[in-house]
């Protein structure tokens, strides 16, 4: 008589992309992680690095957010997944700890609400793939340098907007302001 064992065996985890692909070194930053076979279960976890495991928040069978840590060091770090905390994928993602980013200045600090202003910002740890925001409005920067970018501003209404810059278009920095402006037309007869 032989003995029968049936088990009921899951596809494992598979991980193909994440993003965004580096964030600031103070954590926070919120990556989605695309794959295969994600399951929802409150076991849903991704570990970076040596770092302890944390909750995934799972959005669909093929999706899924990792929260970053903080890291004491900048540098490259594997991200892997787990449907149960314990057994994780062999294959890794990666994903980059930077310095935070610095902003110090943005020149001129008005410009017209049709927009289309070039702004000059100043500050440190600028990344080539960097993003300024007026308001709720994230545009692509021009780098320049590590400490110095371009923007153009977006069409706004009239008053003072806040402006920040990221790294990765996630993770913004802020302190300052850039005022928008109406443009007066004036028609004369003669």
């Amino acid at each position: 008589m032989s003995n029968i064992v049936c088990a009921d065996v899951e596809d494992a985890e598979n991980i193909i992309s994440i993003f965004p692909v580096l964030g600031n070194q103070g954590g926070g930053t919120i990556c989605t992680i695309t794959g295969s076979n994600f399951i929802n279960t409150g076991s849903l976890a991704c570990r970076v690095g040596l770092f302890d495991p944390k909750i995934a928040t799972w959005m669909s069978s093929t999706s899924l957010l990792c929260p970053m840590p903080i890291s004491p060091i900048t540098g490259e770090a594997d991200v892997t997944v787990s449907n149960n905390n314990q057994d994780f994928t062999a294959a890794s993602l990666t994903f980059t700890f930077t310095e935070n980013l610095v902003f110090s200045s943005v020149t001129p600090t008005q410009g017209p609400s049709s927009g289309g202003s070039i702004v000059s910002v100043t500050g440190q740890v600028f990344w080539t793939n960097m993003w300024c925001k007026f308001d709720v409005t994230a545009v692509q920067a021009t780098v320049q340098s590590s400490s110095s970018a371009l923007c153009r501003s977006p069409a706004a209404s009239s008053g003072s907007k806040s402006l920040a810059l990221s790294n990765n278009n996630q993770d913004f920095t802020g302190g300052h302001t850039f005022t928008y402006y109406g443009v007066s037309i004036y028609l004369c007869a003669v």
